[in-house]
């Protein structure tokens, strides 16, 4: 096809694949630049790696646990990850107070999607372990 537009057939024998995606570049920049990286590891988030792996983010790594427990039944174990998930939410909001106002948005996404949400309707129990507190802040 090149050697119809008139390239010369080394040129075109010695040229390279290209290894550039303008797509995993944009997912990487994405992740860089997100704002909730600070508080939550959006690995994976972006389709550039596996979402099994385990996080070094206590947060995220427990609320996967959590949908794991929610995806065998297991109360129990649900409500342990809900704990750290939200324990660990403390500790980040500790830092600075950006880190405390995604904290917070991370807690009420929490329960809303454990409240509201149909994959959770056996779990919406567990959405008060996340609003106990909140009245008293209001």
């Amino acid at each position: 096809m090149f050697a119809e537009c008139g390239l010369d057939k080394e040129l075109v024998s010695k040229a390279k694949p290209n290894t550039f995606k303008p797509s995993s570049e944009y997912y990487k920049f994405l992740e860089k630049n997100h704002p909730y990286r600070k508080v939550w590891d959006l690995s994976g988030e972006f389709g550039r790696t596996p979402k099994d792996s385990v996080s070094g983010n206590k947060a995220t790594q427990s609320w996967k646990e959590l949908k794991k427990a929610v995806s065998i039944k297991d109360q129990i174990s649900a409500k342990k990850h809900l704990l750290n998930f939200k324990s660990s939410l403390a500790e980040l909001a500790k830092t600075n107070s950006e880190a405390s106002f995604l904290s917070a948005n991370l807690k009420k996404a929490a329960f809303l999607l454990l409240s509201e949400d149909s994959n959770y309707s056996s779990f919406k129990e567990l959405a008060k372990e996340l609003s106990e507190g909140e009245t008293q802040r209001k």
